[in-house]
């Protein structure tokens, strides 16, 4: 009978699955009975193997630290890890820092309950008083009670900015505010659950018994689609930050280590790499951090799209003044990304992205060569701006013609930026279909694909915001999409949480089938959105709103 054995750092009670002994008992006293049983031990893993495992990138205090490391390992060990037929787990103790993120979370959950109290009581008792009262007329006079009721008229108006009611209304409402696009709803919604797919992709396939099987699938165009996928973050550069962000980050470095069990589950208490690197995400630079050492290792787009937003106002300002001068900028610019992307990819011969993703499954140096390009280029806000500028140039470019709504373009018009987005877009989805690797068609394909998949969803969102949209703008601006597209940025933050609870938690190998890839996503998606409902509740709707009176107050002043 196989099995593997986790060594503790110490002689702490365990948890353990082996039949015949209890429940909590020591690691000693386990190796001693699986002893006396006669097992052999053909492996054994520890912190020195993965160590090895995962070579010098990785942190080198715990293997399971990071998105990286753990994906690395998924690739070297897994099938190693998930036919063992013993488990044993480290009892884990709340930390102080755990117990002080729990208040946290409580404080704000006992916010939300004081609000939506006062909300109620306004709605069910103020009505009726103020039914009895209103022939009554009052002369006012500023006296010691009225400046006291004006006191609590200001806490009311606090508590009632985290009101569950009002804020669970504002989140499912169907109508949107005047001058919003509808169809970025649709495209941000999609978006996400592309975003999700991709990512669950890049760990399914290292828990399968039958990968080898999988060959003839994985060289099917479906498949290549979903691979390119990546692109599709592309369409998130328009959208804002909230401080949603660090209750995520909280909740990731210390809760999380505690929300699940298997032998693919981190032994660690408090996340080591948010522990150590944690503040690089609280500045917006985490992005400038290598992967293997990054803490909430999705989150580099939230660096990007902040570091873009302080230097967007060079560029509208530009446009405002002159047109044709912030146009030529943004097109520079947009010239000096692409050329970045293609030389440095073509110096360091780097992968093409996740393009080769299934025609690399099998070889064991892909992992390490996808976070080097991802080091290097991925992640840098250099080699990722024209998606952000392209956005923004359309954006002026509908702002300056708001007067003009209804001017249609000719049919010929219309045709010729269908074909030319088409090619675009297939350039990036399927551009490299069946083409032997090179660095210089790698470093074309990158230096490309970030100014092409961003100007087809512009050519797309100009047709439906200018009213030539026809059956796709119906579609992307349906209003089923609003609320779930005002949840999408908790969902971006949150889906990883899930997805690696999910796969840390196996305990054995999967044998692939359609249905249980679909059956991952849509329960990961599904768990995603639900949470992302409520931590918008508690900490993203609130804060806005308390933003939205304390602009009032300083208009009134």
């Amino acid at each position: 009978m196989d099995f593997f054995l986790i060594t503790p750092r110490n002689e702490r009670p365990l948890k353990a699955v082996v039949k015949g002994l209890p429940r909590t008992t020591l690691f000693t006293e386990i190796e001693q009975e699986l002893s006396a049983l006669k097992f052999t031990k053909p492996k054994m893993f520890n912190e020195s193997k993965m160590n090895d495992a995962r070579e010098h990138l990785c942190d080198s205090s715990v293997w399971e630290s990071t998105v990286a490391c753990y994906v690395r390992m998924m690739q070297v060990e897994s099938k190693a890890y998930l036919n063992g037929k013993v488990i044993v787990e480290i009892e884990k103790d709340l930390t102080t820092e755990a117990i002080c993120m729990i208040s946290v979370i409580l404080c704000f959950a006992l916010l939300v309950v004081i609000g939506s109290s006062i909300s109620l009581y306004e709605l069910f008792f103020k009505t009726k008083s103020a039914g009895k009262h209103s022939g009554e007329t009052t002369k006012e006079v500023k006296t010691g009670k009225q400046k006291s009721k004006a006191g609590l008229e200001n806490w009311s108006l606090f508590f009632k900015c985290f009101c569950g009611i009002t804020n669970a209304r504002k989140l499912l409402s169907l109508s949107s505010g005047e001058g919003q696009f509808g169809c970025i709803n649709g495209m941000r919604f999609l978006s996400n659950c592309s975003v999700v797919a991709m990512h669950i992709c890049i760990v399914y396939f290292y828990v399968l018994r039958n990968l080898e099987e999988l060959q003839p699938v994985m060289k099917s165009g479906t498949a290549r689609f979903i691979a390119n996928h990546i692109v599709t973050v592309d369409a998130f550069f328009v959208m804002r930050l909230t401080p949603v962000y660090m209750a995520v980050l909280g909740i990731y470095t210390f809760l999380f280590p505690y929300m699940g069990s298997g032998p693919l589950w981190p032994t660690y208490c408090t996340h080591p790499a948010c522990e150590k690197n944690g503040w690089y995400n609280l500045l917006y630079i985490n992005n400038f951090v290598i992967a293997e050492k990054q803490c909430l290792g999705w989150c580099w787009y939230l660096a990007v799209d902040m570091q873009f937003y302080i230097i967007s106002p060079l560029f509208m300002i530009l446009l405002q003044r002159s047109s044709r001068f912030g146009y030529s900028l943004i097109g520079v610019v947009t010239f000096a990304s692409c050329l970045a992307n293609f030389v440095i990819t073509n110096q360091n011969n780097l992968l093409d992205g996740t393009a080769r993703f299934c025609q690399h499954l099998m070889d064991p140096s892909y992992i390490d060569r996808f976070f080097r390009y991802f080091n290097l280029v991925y992640q840098k806000p250099y080699t990722r701006i024209p998606p952000y500028l392209i956005g923004i140039a359309l954006g002026y470019y509908f702002y300056t013609r708001r007067e003009n709504k209804d001017r249609k373009n000719s049919l010929m018009f219309l045709r010729f930026g269908w074909f030319v987005t088409a090619l675009m877009m297939g350039f990036c989805y399927l551009g490299l279909y069946s083409v032997e690797e090179s660095a210089i068609e790698s470093a074309v394909y990158n230096g490309l694909k970030h100014l092409f998949f961003p100007c087809g969803l512009a050519w797309i969102m100009f047709l439906c915001i200018s009213g030539q949209g026809g059956l796709i703008n119906r579609f992307l601006s349906c209003r089923v999409f609003l609320p779930l597209a005002r949840l999408s940025y908790c969902a971006y933050l949150i889906h990883f949480l899930f997805l690696l609870r999910y796969f840390r938690s196996l305990t054995e190998m999967q044998d692939h089938s359609e249905l249980l890839f679909l059956s991952i996503y849509t329960r990961i998606l599904l768990y995603t959105y639900v949470t992302s409902f409520f931590a918008s509740l508690l900490f993203e709707i609130p804060i806005l709103n308390l933003l939205d009176v304390y602009k009032k107050n300083r208009m009134l002043r």
